[in-house]
């Protein structure tokens, strides 16, 4: 197989002596981490409103995801981060590497919107963002913004948002930080972060490497590949970014991101078939800051970004069905926000442009190729508060080239009753166009599909003490126009607007300081996904019942931690099961840290402690007990 057939390379040799994760240098601080949280929470969130707000102010369902906690969990990838915030379940087709699924409050993938920096990076004929190829080590902090946000981001923001910061945003000191690390399946992972800070320019360079054999994952009787080989991974992926502050009120940001990588997986068409995906991911961005006076601060950002996969075949007898999809986002976005008397005024301008390329040729409804869409939009966006009660109010105009134009609104409101009580509640409409592969794919495309649409309403209740926080959500959504690809007379599959789905669920999410215990953190949901479009039944592949569990003790120069996740079955294809349903499951993750010394650092993981056998997709099942190792040092 290709990737277990490659050589080590004389730089991943090099890199592999001296490299790991950037985040080594918090765990010489992490003996204080645990007793400096004696106060709320004030951290600055800005995918809610597209202007910095404090998180506690937020009207809605959000969290953020920070270095230390990625240092805490120690993650494969993002998924492992995801997966444990509340109202967000991540379905994997197969091993690690392997193409996943993310719901944010049982919307899909296509409808739960990723970006970079601010910037859009999905893909326009998948429908989905290649987020997995981005190392957590390139990440400063990643925001989730659960509910729709269409009135700020247009398309695909039904079930939330996911908002990836690189270390364009990152204060790090000026220093090196590196590691090796080694696991189960022969993993190997290798990074090295370097961070220069001067009095105005601030630059960060960043290289991972990361391979592993894999497992062979797949279950499904039905499938044609019952191979029963390990399906391997591999990924590279670098960051350089600047950030150059020639005074207090301007600020110039610069990102080069690339990842790329080439995983393996089982084929659904022949035994014979050793195929891979060969996938690249990469973002450029400029972004430009100026506080022209205290009133007005004005944000002028362009961008470009490239997600590319093609499908290849190991075994050379065998030529793989043309598969390669590439995307070209050229973004540029201008807000300008005005703030008077604790009031924000936010009006934006978004414009992106979609060119594809890939197996085929784009047809339009009038028999034209097709490779290019233009997406304009502007928005604005109000936020503010008078006395204890806050509001937020925004509305945005889509003009999507041939699809036509839509408009999306949302309205908040909020009291705060003093001693950290809030209440809220929001209402938000949503919509995802369809893909090039929906509307003109030449195989099946119809361009006559009309967007998909949301309309949810969240109610909420908030609690912020000093060394504890609670949140609840309840929240209610539905969409039309559900874009499904069906059997047609002359036996083709082609989609068309036909589903309709509901979808109810509550959240609580608890984090608290124990002192001596250490700190906890708890999120548990409950979700009814419903197919409306005829009757009402269960949605596949959508758990009822989760429950997330994260744990931190830290001693001196020790830490250890806990990670656990229990979810219930959820209802499955009878070609898969034949009881129409999965089985239910838990793990736990078990982590540790020692500080050897102010330079050297080690940790070490367990995951799925107990060995537990379990799906995610029901045509796969996950990873059985394994373990990783890593060496760190921070200079």
């Amino acid at each position: 197989m290709i990737l277990l057939n490659h050589k080590k390379s004389t730089l991943g040799v090099l890199i592999a002596a001296v490299a790991m994760s950037h985040t080594a240098a918090y765990a010489a601080e992490s003996e204080n981490d645990a007793t400096s949280q004696a106060a709320p929470t004030e951290e600055i969130f800005v995918t809610a409103a597209r202007a910095e707000q404090s998180i506690n102010d937020v009207m809605g369902s959000a969290s953020i995801i920070t270095e230390q906690d990625i240092f805490n969990i120690q993650p494969y990838d993002l998924n492992d981060m995801f997966e444990l915030q509340a109202g967000v379940d991540v379905l994997r087709t197969g091993s690690r590497g392997s193409t996943a699924s993310v719901q944010v409050r049982g919307a899909s993938s296509a409808q739960t919107l990723m970006l970079v920096n601010g910037m859009r990076i999905s893909s326009a004929t998948l429908g989905v963002a290649n987020y997995s190829l981005i190392p957590p080590e390139l990440v400063a902090k990643v925001e989730l913004l659960r509910g729709s946000a269409s009135s700020l981001y247009g398309s695909d923001a039904i079930g939330g948002v996911f908002n990836i910061s690189t270390h364009a945003d990152a204060g790090t000191k000026t220093g090196v930080r590196a590691g090796v690390e080694y696991g189960s399946h022969n993993y190997h992972r290798a990074a090295i972060v370097g961070n220069v800070n001067g009095q105005a320019l601030d630059t960060a360079v960043a290289v991972v490497r990361e391979r592993s054999e894999g497992i062979n994952s797949i279950i499904s009787s039905n499938t044609l590949d019952n191979i029963a080989d390990d399906d391997g991974y591999e990924r590279l992926g670098g960051v350089i970014s600047l950030n150059y502050k020639p005074n207090e009120d301007s600020e110039i940001k610069v990102l080069s991101l690339t990842n790329s990588g080439e995983s393996e997986y089982d084929s659904g068409f022949n035994v014979e078939s050793l195929p891979y995906s060969d996938q690249k991911l990469s973002v450029h961005q400029l972004a430009v800051t100026q506080r022209v006076n205290a009133f007005y601060t004005t944000d002028f950002m362009i961008g470009r970004s490239t997600d590319e996969n093609n499908v290849k075949e190991d075994n050379p007898a065998l030529t793989p069905f043309p598969s390669e999809f590439k995307t070209t986002n050229q973004t540029v976005s201008w807000l300008n926000e005005f703030n008077a008397y604790g009031q924000t005024v936010v009006v934006g301008y978004d414009n992106v442009i979609s060119t594809v390329s890939g197996s085929g040729n784009y047809i339009d409804k009038n028999g034209e190729p097709i490779s290019r869409r233009q997406s304009q939009a502007g928005f604005i966006q109000l936020t503010g508060s008078i006395a204890r009660f806050g509001y937020a109010l925004g509305v945005r105009r889509d003009d999507v080239g041939e699809l036509g134009q839509e408009s999306t609104p949302n309205a908040a409101v909020s009291f705060e009753f003093g001693g950290g009580h809030t209440l809220y509640s929001r209402y938000a409409e949503g919509f995802r166009t369809p893909t090039f592969n929906d509307a003109f794919y030449p195989y099946g495309g119809n361009p006559d599909l009309e967007p998909e649409a949301s309309e949810s309403i969240e109610v909420g209740y908030k609690l912020a003490l000093s060394s504890a926080s609670f949140a609840l959500a309840a929240y209610a959504r539905d969409v039309t126009n559900l874009i499904e690809w069906v059997p047609q007379a002359d036996t083709t599959w082609a989609p068309i607007n036909i589903g309709q789905a509901s979808f109810e669920g509550v959240e609580l999410t608890l984090d608290v300081e124990l002192g001596f215990l250490g700190h906890l953190t708890l999120a548990t949901d409950y979700l009814e996904a419903l197919d409306t479009t005829t009757q009402e039944k269960p949605l596949e592949n959508h758990a009822k019942k989760t429950l997330r569990m994260s744990w931190l003790k830290t001693l001196g120069p020790v830490s250890l931690g806990l990670q656990s996740k229990i979810q219930s079955g959820r209802k499955v294809s009878t070609d898969v099961d034949s009881s129409g349903y999965s089985a239910g499951y838990g793990i736990l993750n078990v982590t540790a840290a020692y500080q050897v010394s102010n330079v050297w650092s080690v940790q070490a993981k367990v995951g799925n402690a107990f060995d537990k056998a379990y799906t995610l997709n029901p045509a796969y099942h996950e990873d059985s007990r394994n373990w990783q190792l890593a060496f760190k040092a921070a200079f």
